[in-house]
């Protein structure tokens, strides 16, 4: 089931506290609506009663979605940078979750992916790349090849690159800034690359390697790691 608590929030526009019903689980699979609103942007918004803008907390919450094959621990992206304290914690809350040969739990969790994501973008992304068939390690691999080919990539430690939008003929991905996630830039990359990558595993492997040995994957892990 999907849970929620209202809790008190404040607007970080004007700080007015407001009552909030923050998320603490979601089963897509009962309630896709929220899958939808994930995807739409519209999760988790509500305006401040006093400035009128929308107040949207961090994501700190599960995400089950059997129809997708996926499980996801939806961390604030501020905590990205102790990415391997929290990994270490998703693993062992997706044990308690699944862990049990016998129950029905472990049975649904031997059809998942279980991710760690850190902002409401990375939660989104990788939505996204099951929704289309994606590999979300490929995609790591469709970064990278993209910021290499990149005149004047907008590559800052506070910016980051995610999946944004997918048609036949490509993927739409957007720069995105800070905390708010801000939208800086957009960057247009073949689909056909993702063949390319996996056609070609002995070139991406060692990458491959750095960005998914764990729940965390995401070309970020490598670039904190080293």
């Amino acid at each position: 089931m999907s849970i929620f608590h209202t809790e008190p929030v404040h607007c970080g526009a004007c700080g007015t506290e407001l009552q909030f019903r923050l998320v603490h689980s979601v089963n897509a699979d009962r309630r896709p609506d929220l899958r939808e609103a994930i995807l739409s942007g519209a999760f988790q918004v509500q305006p401040c009663p006093t400035c009128e803008l929308d107040v949207r907390p961090e994501p700190a919450f599960t995400y089950l979605d059997q129809e997708l094959g996926l499980w996801i621990r939806a961390l604030p992206v501020d905590r990205a940078p102790a990415w391997a304290s929290f990994e270490e914690e998703t693993l062992t809350l997706y044990g308690k979750t699944f862990g049990d040969p016998r129950s029905a739990a472990a049975a649904i969790g031997d059809h998942l992916k279980a991710r760690m994501t850190f902002g409401w973008a990375a939660v989104r992304e990788k939505i996204l790349c099951a929704q289309h068939g994606f590999d979300d390690a490929t995609l790591e691999m469709v970064k990278a090849a993209a910021v290499r080919s990149s005149p004047r990539p907008p590559v800052d430690d506070n910016v980051e690159l995610r999946l944004d939008g997918v048609t036949d003929e490509l993927l739409g991905l957007a720069w995105l800034s800070g905390p708010e996630e801000v939208f800086l830039e957009a960057l247009a990359v073949p689909r056909a690359l993702v063949e390319q990558i996996e056609a070609a595993p002995e070139t991406w492997a060692e990458l491959r390697a750095a960005v998914s040995a764990g729940p965390f994957v995401d070309i970020n892990r490598a670039l904190m790691a080293s």
